[in-house]
């Protein structure tokens, strides 16, 4: 079940993210990785909005935006290839207007995810010591 991200996910959200952003941290072979730095208390202090997926009462996924922009779309490893990060961004993109997203450039999967919904890389750069791309939809 999908649904609208509450202030009372964030401490689940934190823990998610925490599995998840080691996944990502292995894949692209960078130490320290920004996103695994943030405390539960940088994020409850971010507020970030958006929407989770839900299973058996246990948050699964997420997908966070700033106004049009993806700033974290996270699985848990445990449910990695069921297609929930493709249904979190289905559902985000039939309720409102999302244009950017940011990744490195090696995590092909979300690469390769992202294309699926129209978005194409229109900028590069390297910030500590990850290339990023921006991605695009019009």
């Amino acid at each position: 079940m999908i649904r609208q991200l509450e202030s009372t996910d964030y401490p689940a959200l934190y823990h998610l993210q925490q599995r998840a952003y080691q996944v990502e941290a292995d894949l692209i072979g960078v130490l320290p990785f920004p996103p695994l730095t943030q405390t539960e208390a940088q994020l409850v202090q971010e507020q970030p909005g958006g929407y989770v997926c839900v299973c058996e009462g246990t948050l699964v996924g997420a997908l966070t935006l700033e106004q049009e922009t993806i700033t974290r779309l996270i699985v848990s490893p445990d449910h990695f290839r069921q297609g929930i990060a493709k249904q979190l961004v289905q559902h985000v993109l039939t309720r409102q207007t999302v244009r950017f997203v940011s990744t490195a450039a090696a995590n092909h999967p979300a690469i390769a995810l992202y294309r699926q919904f129209g978005f194409r890389q229109t900028n590069q750069q390297t910030r500590d010591a990850i290339v990023l791309v921006t991605l695009e939809r019009s």
